[in-house]
Parts: C-alpha cells; structure tokens; sequence
C-alpha cells in the first residue's frame, strides 16, 4: 500500500475542472514534483489532498486513512505537512515564534496557552525549533520579525513552520518562487 494515494480526484469550480480524475500513489521514502503551467492543477492538488478544498469526486487516503471530509489540521495530526504558494507567516511575531506555534498547533490541533502543560513539553518544542532554523540557516534571524524578512527568507520560514509540523509527508506549493 502506498504512502499516499488518490483515486479518481476530481476537483470543479463551477464550469471549470481543476482536477480531473487524478490518481497518483506516492511510496514511502519517495521524492515526488508537480511540474507544470500556471493554472495547471498543482495547488489544487495539494489543498484538496490537505483538506482546504473538499473534491467534486474521488478518494484520497494517507497510510490507509481516508483523508476526504477531514479537516486540515486532522491530516496535519496524522502527518501530512504543507508550505503554501505563497508565504503564510505571522508578521507581527519573531522567526522562532512562528516556528513554535506551528509546532504547538500541530501537536494539539490549534495554538492555545495551556498554563498546565508540561515543561518538558515547551523544552522540546524550543530544542525541535532550534534544530530546524539551523537546518533551514534562519538561525541567526531567530529574534527577527518575520514580517520585516526578505522574501527569499520568508519562503525558507514557511519551509521551517511545515517542518515543524513533524510531518511524514511534506507537500511545498512553489517553495522557491
């Protein structure tokens, strides 16, 4: 069984069919890209297999979940990642601020202050974060607001915020436009 797999993935707006009866099977361990025009589906693609949009038709499963009427931060529990097409940061807080959250959200669904949670629990979050701007090379941008960052580094931190998701499977929607 593969990783992921759509059956007959059909996406309408309208009069328009995005997606048209798209099945694609993606193994574990395996490198796959969306190659094409402006307009060809991609983004499509991956936000109706993340749960932003719902399909006209077809399946969609992860690691034998059926993944269709979930909603998005459900697949990101189970390990489905994403970056968008375009930079889907909070501005107004730091780099590693924008990383945490991610990470908090992910593991509890939604980022809210929870005054009980375990010490250990925020260690983690901060020592996973501060892995992941050094991998990414935002480390030294840490304190930086991110809305003040250049776009090239803004990409490169909607990288870090899906990575920090802890996803088995990461889709990124034009990373390096």
């Amino acid at each position: 069984m593969a990783l992921l797999e759509t059956r007959g993935l059909t996406k309408e707006f309208g009069g328009l069919t995005a997606l048209d009866d798209v099945d694609i099977d993606v193994e574990e361990g395996e490198l796959v890209s969306l190659i094409g025009p402006n307009g060809a589906g991609k983004s499509t693609l991956i936000n109706t297999i993340t749960g932003r949009l719902h399909p006209t038709e077809g399946q969609v499963s992860y690691a034998g979940t059926e993944l269709v009427g979930m909603k998005p931060f459900e697949i990101a529990q189970l390990g489905v990642g994403r970056s968008f097409q375009t930079a889907s940061i909070l501005p107004e807080l730091t780099v590693r601020e924008n990383v945490q959250v991610a990470s908090f959200a992910a593991e509890h669904g939604s980022f809210r202050v929870n005054f009980f949670r375990r010490r250990d629990s925020f260690d983690e979050v901060q020592s996973r974060t501060n892995d992941i701007l050094d991998t990414i090379g935002l480390d030294s941008k840490a304190r930086m607001e991110a809305g003040s960052l250049p776009y090239g580094d803004k990409r490169r931190l909607e990288v870090a915020i899906g990575l920090a998701t802890d996803p088995d499977l990461l889709f990124m929607d034009e990373p390096t436009a």
